[in-house]
């Protein structure tokens, strides 16, 4: 079902669509995430500025696009570094570091300011140039990937540069309103080389089985020299007409104009006159055509100038010539790939005129209006062995193992893979420096080849990132003995990084990763004088603007990552303070350098904010968001509202001491006209209300006029409520909904809270739907407070309040339909999610504003007008991870809430074709009464089912693992403190939790072992008992489920919620998202009843009882099988076990208990009560943790048990889902080999015989 105008159901190709503000807001959605994680040399602060004007901007854009008027700016150059060799030479007693002059080089004849590679044309376009080229890929996206075909079939040859699709009866749907733009890389990258080497071993297959005559297997390696530079874009704009219009069957006259603003569009990409003077530092001289690398549409443009040569290539395949036949062709951007076979006995001149062949035949299906062309330096022939992918499998391992829980073994072995991988892919390049030899096919010359699947600078980079990770790891596992080993060893690490990006200093990924692991002014002078070094005219220019690349990943890696770094994660020896004080001073020298690359000028200049005294820097005044940035945070702001604004929610999000921003923000607005006064109060108000908020109460003393407009705007947009008492048992009566909603009790965080409220503002709506839906401008009532969570009791009334000012975040979204009810059911919608989140801003969530570690810079990412446009409505993204509302408040958000690109059918619940008011209201009655039924009488509690898919097949049957640890002990508690945060214990804990982890996975690998099944470590449920897993500790249980693809229920550590130490088990569920990442579900189950040894240390916390139910489990009961939980002593309340015996099938237990016999005789009586499976998870200390079930016959009731204090103990075993079921299995063959006990007088659950 869909609130959308039935317009933007599917974007066509028109000019009415490109125009389109909405459209327009989607693309540069997209193009600003992209940016932001792709464009490092971006111009992050125009982007930060266009995020605060945004609604202005895009529909001053979209006026200029539909009238033909729209215009490019002059792109920028960013001259970046290219795989390279480098080496050191002595010159004039002066060791110099420079381009090495290798073989080829030499038989080039190149000249010394040659020396280095030519430099790779990065292009900055402007945010307005981004969007623009963005909107025009995404009216075109569905038939241009349609065209390529899915990366997962089997006649696709295109894989790089993909969009993120859906697929429908083999036409793409690509998601224009989602923040994803193209496919992860590692995905379809993985895809790719997996295709060859696929396409080998069928061949290889084929051979054995028909005995066919002896051929060797190669694979040819072509790429293609200067690929985006050399696309003609007349004849590319040619061909996504033909395959766009054809696609979409519009008739010529309705696309006309589209085509004629991308023709102007294309036209207008031309480079700033001042980059012609690098023309030498290019392969290619600068010219107004080709495709700018750095523009964020230009990966899919490519892949449509291809799609002609891409299916010439595939019609190649099982072409037969005179000495080879191709079985195989794909391509990943410009990088191609072909299976061939050759005769066995094949000489090598043989090879080198196939080679030749192959290059001569596909050069002929290029477009023939570029200038592309095979580079011939990078054309190889390589034969395949018994090491054929190796190195990405090697890679996909790594990757496999690190994604997991790791041991001290684990990551002693990743570590010495990592080095073994570093090490091949550095012999490689090295070897790549040399002359490439002649093609030998001597079975003796090839038996080993030093050659790999992936390119070098790939392999290192994946090595890089991953030795990083290792690292942390280890040192989070690591005693105090093993630190200095450890210390020196991660300082070796990042020396050896340093010194490969020395090599070659394109992998400047490299650098960073050795300066993030080692931090010290020692080492960053290491790298930094050299590269000033460079900057001097006596310099080769390549080499000058190398270094300037360089330069600027240093600043911006000491601006933002590194700021994030913590003591923990560094060697003892690393001098993080000296490191920045050392910088500091080199970054104002070199700012007054003139001349300075204007991304190497933003970049410091960002490091130098709120580390200057005086004025801005002269050679940075050019950059008009900088000196604005520096000047506030000197406490000076001037210029209009479009600049100073964002400039100071920049600074504002840079300094610890943010009395400089507030002073200068104070002047500057009491220096505007009303109006313009008013309009820059309530920017700041809506895109940051904590600096509007301390801006209010810095004028507050002096009562001016300005103090007087800000109140008035804190009052309309509900900045300023009143609070009410902690204990909805005080309160009474009627309250302004503001004052509500933002009271440290909001109730209506609770689902059955919210869908009372939600009924009251219909029946509100459906006397007056004329009316504004915003807490601001309504009152709420309720005669029992107390009991408002109660379904059957304390029903709700809405009345309004008179506003002098509407807020104007409430207005209609343009993409809603006017007619009918969906402009007030968007308005429901919004008003709901406020409610909800607990702010009268409601596209909020949880973390918005500013951020935990003050002087790091990540960029204004967030704004009303965007949010607006892509609000999550999880659970977690309303109230957090203890949010007590399941996924169906989360659906009717989206259905109230949607926005326009979306894929909003793939719902759980069931949901009407069309909704109204009417309709609405009948449904939220109908889920009222549903709560009414789930409600705990006897506990006086709600209970909440959240329905998630189960993360791993079950096939009826719930593998568990119960994971009995030793720690932590009763006394840690009383040695070490109730939160555990001694270092010293943090240690000891975090590596038990780590060897339990993996414990579990050898158990599970062992019994499918032993039970000649293929040896997955799979599971759907993994227990652990009270108190046994610290809060930090979380990522562990992370990895354990990601490799088992199993829930987890774990007591988690005293820890603080709502300045309250209380104790909860989580449950941590995994899901795949929609582009295959793994993501968790994470929900709390709280611990009411405390023992004598937490009273006066816990506080009870238990606001709702939690149920888990796996979605599609029991089909043929047309609900899923549900799981419930509960926290030692809690289990014993009498009243919350019968609340659950109707409700859930499985009761789990995690406890840290020593009454080993009353938890027996519990569970004993529990299992036959609640007549269902009961898993009690206990502490190693003192043993006792089993699970049971009502089955007659002893040996399967006790389904495990284990005895004795001190154990560590991991059982595995299965739940039949059905065992307790209907008498009748839904398969008439099956029998049960249980024999169930007679069910207890009572029991209602469906399902149950």
């Amino acid at each position: 079902m869909s609130q959308i105008k039935e317009k933007y159901k599917q974007l066509k190709p028109t000019l009415d669509y490109l125009s389109d503000p909405v459209v327009l807001a989607q693309a540069w959605k997209k193009s600003h995430s992209y940016i932001r994680s792709h464009n490092w040399y971006a111009d992050t602060l125009e982007l930060d500025a266009s995020a605060i004007n945004l609604e202005a901007n895009l529909i001053a854009w979209g006026n200029e696009l539909s009238t033909l008027r729209y215009q490019a700016k002059p792109m920028r150059l960013v001259p970046a570094p290219k795989t390279d060799v480098w080496t050191f030479e002595k010159r004039n007693s002066h060791w110099e570091w420079r381009p090495a002059a290798t073989q080829a080089k030499l038989l080039a004849k190149r000249r010394r300011s040659q020396l280095s590679e030519p430099l790779r044309p990065l292009a900055h376009l402007t945010i307005k140039d981004q969007t623009v080229a963005t909107a025009m890929m995404m009216c075109m996206a569905d038939a241009v990937e349609t065209a390529q075909g899915p990366t997962d079939g089997t006649n696709v040859s295109s894989f790089g540069n993909r969009l993120f699709c859906s697929w429908y009866e083999g036409r793409a749907r690509f998601g224009w309103g989602s923040s994803n733009t193209y496919s992860k890389y590692f995905q379809d990258y993985q895809r790719f080389l997996k295709r060859t080497a696929g396409a080998a071993k069928n061949l290889e297959l084929f051979q054995t089985l028909f005995a066919t005559a002896p051929h060797a297997v190669y694979e040819v390696q072509l790429d293609m020299s200067a690929f985006y530079d050399s696309i003609d874009r007349n004849e590319l704009l040619s061909k996504l007409r033909g395959v766009v219009d054809g696609h979409h069957g519009l008739p010529r006259e309705e696309t006309e104009s589209f085509w004629n603003a991308v023709d102007r569009c294309f036209s207008s990409w031309k480079w700033s006159r001042q980059d012609s003077r690098l023309n030498s530092c290019l392969k290619i001289p600068l010219s107004n055509n080709g495709l700018p690398q750095g523009l964020v549409a230009s990966g899919f443009f490519a892949n449509v100038y291809l799609l002609d040569f891409d299916a010439a290539c595939s019609a190649l395949v099982g072409s037969s010539f005179n000495d080879f036949i191709i079985h195989d062709y794909c391509r990943y951007v410009d990088d191609l790939r072909l299976l061939i076979s050759v005769n066995e006995n094949a000489c090598s001149e043989t090879l080198d005129s196939i080679k030749q062949t192959i290059v001569t035949m596909l050069g002929l299906f290029l477009p023939q209006g570029g200038s592309l062309k095979f580079n011939p330096d990078k054309t190889k022939l390589i034969r395949l062995s018994g090491e054929d992918s190796d190195v990405s499998s090697q890679m996909s391992r790594l990757q496999a193992i690190t994604s997991g829980p790791m041991d001290l073994d684990s990551l002693i072995h990743v570590e010495n893979s990592l080095d073994s991988l570093f090490l091949r892919a550095e012999v490689v390049q090295d070897e790549s420096a040399k002359s490439a030899p002649a093609t030998c096919p001597h079975p003796l010359a090839t038996v080993h080849q030093i050659a790999l699947d992936v390119r070098e600078d790939t392999v290192l980079r994946f090595a890089a990132n991953r030795w990083a990770k290792v690292l942390k790891a280890k040192r989070r596992l690591a005693n105090r003995s093993e630190q200095d080993a450890l210390d020196t060893m991660q300082e070796a690490v990042a020396r050896r990084f340093i010194a490969s990006w020395a090599r070659n200093p394109a992998l400047t990924l490299l650098l960073k990763k050795g300066l993030q692991l080692f931090p010290s002014p020692i080492l960053l002078r290491t790298a930094w004088e050299p590269l000033v070094e460079k900057w001097s005219n006596a310099t080769p220019l390549r080499e000058r603007y190398i270094a300037s690349y360089c330069l600027a990943e240093i600043c911006r890696l000491s601006v933002t990552d590194l700021r994030r770094t913590i003591a923990a994660d560094l060697p003892r020896s690393a001098d993080l303070n000296g490191y920045y004080t050392y910088l500091y001073e080199q970054v104002r020298q070199l700012i007054q350098r003139p001349g300075l690359p204007w991304y190497l000028a933003q970049q410091a200049g960002l490091l130098l904010v709120g580390q200057i005294q005086s004025a801005v820097p002269l050679n940075l005044k050019h950059d008009e968001m900088l000196s604005r940035v520096m000047s506030i945070s000197l406490g000076s702001a001037s210029g209009g509202a479009n600049i100073v604004i964002p400039a100071a929610l920049v600074a504002w999000q840079m300094l610890e001491d943010a009395s400089p921003v507030i002073t200068s923000l104070n002047t500057w607005l009491e220096n505007l006209g009303v109006r313009a006064r008013n309009q820059a109060l309530q920017a700041i108000a809506v895109n940051n209300p904590d600096l509007f908020q301390e801006l209010l109460d810095f004028c507050k003393p002096s009562n001016t006029t300005l103090y007087s407009a800000a109140k008035a705007i804190s009052e309309s947009l509900g900045l300023n409520s009143s609070s009410l008492s902690e204990n909805q048992a005080d309160w009474q009566g009627q309250y302004p909904l503001a004052t509500v909603i933002q009271s440290p009790a909001n109730p209506f965080i609770h689902e059955n809270a919210l869908i009372k409220l939600a009924i009251a503002a219909v029946e509100y709506i459906q006397s007056d739907t004329s009316i504004s839906l915003s807490p601001q401008s309504l009152t709420i009532s309720c005669l029992n407070w107390r009991s408002i969570q109660d379904p059957r009791s304390a029903p709700l009334t809405v009345e309004p309040i008179q506003q002098e000012k509407l807020d104007p975040r409430y207005a209609p979204a343009p993409w809603v339909p006017e007619d009918g009810d969906g402009r007030v059911l968007y308005a429901l919608g919004c008003l709901l999610r406020a409610c909800a989140i607990g702010s009268c801003d409601f596209t909020a969530s949880q973390i918005l504003f500013r951020q935990d570690i003050s002087d790091v810079y990540t960029g204004i990412k967030s704004s009303w007008y965007k949010r607006r446009m892509g609000m999550m409505h999880s659970p977690e993204s309303l109230v957090g991870e203890a949010a007590p509302m399941s996924g169906w408040i989360t659906e009717l958000l989206f259905i109230l809430l949607q926005w326009p690109g979306l894929d909003t059918e793939s719902w759980e619940e069931q949901w009407p074709a069309e909704l109204s008011l009417a309709t609405l209201k009948a449904i939220l009655e109908g889920r009222l009464k549903h709560q009414l039924r789930l409600y705990g009488v006897a506990s006086d509690m709600p209970l909440y089912v959240q329905r998630v898919m189960s993360p791993a097949d079950t096939n009826y049957v719930l593998r568990v693992v119960t994971v009995q640890s030793l720690l932590p002990k009763r006394s840690d508690f009383e040695n070490y403190g109730a939160e555990l945060n001694d270092k010293s214990y943090r240690e000891k804990h975090r590596g038990h939790l780590t060897d339990l982890c993996n414990l579990a996975l050898k158990k599970l690998e062992a019994m499918e072992f032993a039970n000649e099944r293929e040896v997955k470590a799979t599971a759907n449920l993994i227990v652990f008992p009270e108190l046994s897993v610290h809060q930090d500790d979380v990522d562990l249980l992370e990895a354990l489920s990601a490799k088992t693809k199993a829930m987890v229920f774990a007591g988690v550590v005293f820890h603080q919620h709502g300045n309250k130490l209380i104790n909860r088990a989580l449950w941590l569920i995994p899901y795949r998202t929609s582009h295959g990442g793994l993501r968790w579900i994470k929900r709390w189950q709280g611990k009411w009843n405390l023992t004598k040894l937490e009273t006066g240390i816990a506080t009870p916390w238990r606001p709702y009882q939690l149920v888990i139910e796996l979605v599609g489990t029991l089909p043929h009961l047309g609900r899923g099988y549900r799981l419930s939980g509960a926290i030692c002593y809690d289990a014993t309340d009498m009243r919350l076990t019968a609340d659950l015996r109707d409700h859930s099938d499985a009761f789990l237990i995690a406890a840290l208990n020593n009454d080993i016999t009353t938890f027996d005789n519990m569970i004993d009586a529990l299992h036959y009560h609640m007549y269902q499976h009961v898993v009690l998870v206990n502490t190693g200390e003192f043993g006792g943790s089993a699970a049971k079930a009502p089955f007659k016959l002893p040996h399967h009731r006790q389904i495990v048990h284990s005895h004795g204090s001190e154990q560590i103990s991991i059982a595995v075993f299965e739940i039949d889902m059905l065992s307790l079921m209907f008498d009748a299995p839904p398969n008439p063959d099956g029998e049960y080999n249980r024999q169930r006990k007679t069910k207890p007088a009572g029991i209602q659950r469906y399902g149950i015989s």
